[in-house]
């Protein structure tokens, strides 16, 4: 049987990764109406909401994945406008750091095991 863990009403809520000890899920979070999307963490334990923690930034993020240790998330991000590049942050949300600074879009990052 399926667990609600996200009940937003004027938020939607897509991407959803869970960290490799199973203990968080992390998730895009966008307004409906448009605004800037951001990643949420939800630390959950047998089927309960534990903790929701927006990472807290003031540009745009979405598409997250943890590497292996669950030590680094990576993400989408385009701080300065439509150039959207793959940035890597710790797991508690600290250290941004970008990867690419090419033209065009780069997104939907993923780890090699």
């Amino acid at each position: 049987e399926g667990i609600l863990l996200s009940r937003s009403g004027s938020l939607k809520d897509t991407h959803p990764v869970w960290s490799p000890d199973g203990q968080v899920i992390m998730f895009t979070q966008t307004e409906l109406l448009g605004g800037v999307p951001r990643l949420v963490a939800m630390r959950v334990e047998e089927g309960n909401l534990i903790e929701n923690r927006v990472v807290r930034e003031v540009i745009p993020m979405r598409e997250a994945s943890y590497s292996p240790d669950g030590a680094w998330i990576a993400f989408e991000s385009w701080p300065e406008g439509s150039n959207h590049d793959i940035y890597i942050m710790t797991s508690n949300g600290l250290g941004r750091q970008r990867l690419t600074d090419e033209e065009g879009f780069e997104f939907d990052p993923a780890w090699r095991p």
